[in-house]
């Protein structure tokens, strides 16, 4: 294969030859669904409402979540008040309220 000005000599309209295409930048369409799955996974499992405890600080009590967006949760605990969380470094264990 002899290469002619950044291409390969099997190039073709509009062909490209394997060893060019992961070059290649992705489609937009490929690129909104590469979005839509990252954003898929920074879901977060804590919804607004639910009862939480914190397992490495059982004095701060029975926790409230207040808002939760990808791996930051804010929780309003009873004897520690309003706490952002990143549910990356600390699980929060799931508790029914009092």
């Amino acid at each position: 294969m002899v290469a002619a000005r950044g291409r390969c000599a099997c190039w073709h309209a509009g062909w490209l030859c394997l060893w060019l295409r992961p070059f290649l930048p992705l489609p937009r369409r490929l690129r909104i669904w590469r979005h839509l799955w990252r954003l898929a996974l920074e879901r977060s499992d804590y919804e607004p409402g639910q009862y939480v405890r914190h397992p490495g600080r059982p004095d701060w009590g029975l926790g409230q979540v207040q808002s939760a967006a990808g791996k930051r949760v804010t929780v309003n605990f009873e004897h520690a008040g309003k706490v952002l969380v990143d549910t990356s470094v600390v699980i929060l264990e799931h508790a029914e309220p009092a």
